[in-house]
């Protein structure tokens, strides 16, 4: 009797664990640039997260187990962020597949402008900024209040949303380049807020779609004003 309970506590942890995974999307790998064979400095501005406060976006369960699933609601209004994951993500990448000259990733800890003239540039280049507002937020959570971490809630799951990207010259102040494609991602390991999770590497998902188009790839190897 105790060995047929520990079976069905045990199937009943094995399948509670379980988070419904959002529908992804493929994700092929960017083609490198050439080493030094990008003329400018990117650097991400700025990323904003817009969805209706109150829509369904997926499901919400809790605990270790990931149970009692329920509605997941968006509570939040526009959410915008000038620091954080998506821009350690930002600058792992472009810097990974060659897009960014040596040394060009380098950020200060505590900037003081919003728009960064192009002197600020470093590694060499033109600066351009990218710029990306996330909306349609498909998500399914699954969030975890432990008595080790009451204060600092964790959490795993899957996302997927369209992402608008925009290329910004300050030197020509006007855009240079938008794309809109989809990105998505999956994380089997709680994180905390903040720390790198599945709307990280949804996020990564849609730039490896940016760094592979090839109008962006042209406008980043030649500069503004030298194609």
């Amino acid at each position: 009797m105790r060995v047929l309970s520990y079976f069905i506590v045990s199937l009943f942890v094995f399948w509670g664990c379980s988070v419904p995974v959002v529908p992804q999307i493929a994700a092929p790998e960017p083609q490198p640039l050439p080493p030094g064979g990008t003329a400018v400095t990117l650097r991400l501005s700025r990323v904003i997260i817009e969805m209706p406060k109150g829509a369904v976006v997926g499901q919400q369960r809790i605990g270790p187990e990931c149970t009692n699933p329920e509605p997941l609601r968006w509570r939040s209004d526009t959410l915008v962020y000038n620091d954080g994951e998506y821009h350690s993500a930002f600058d792992v990448i472009v810097a990974h597949y060659n897009f960014v000259p040596k040394g060009g990733t380098t950020r200060s800890a505590n900037p003081l402008f919003d728009m960064p003239v192009p002197q600020v540039a470093t590694g060499g280049g033109e600066l351009m900024l990218v710029g990306a507002r996330i909306t349609n937020v498909k998500q399914n959570d699954c969030l975890n209040l432990g008595l080790m971490n009451l204060g600092t809630p964790t959490h795993k799951g899957s996302a997927r949303f369209s992402v608008h990207w925009e290329v910004y010259s300050p030197k020509e102040q006007k855009v240079l380049f938008t794309l809109d494609n989809e990105g998505s991602g999956i994380s089997n390991t709680f994180a905390r807020e903040g720390e790198p999770g599945y709307m990280g590497e949804a996020f990564a998902s849609g730039l490896k779609g940016l760094l592979r188009d090839e109008q962006f790839r042209r406008l980043v190897s030649t500069g503004a004003g030298k194609k």
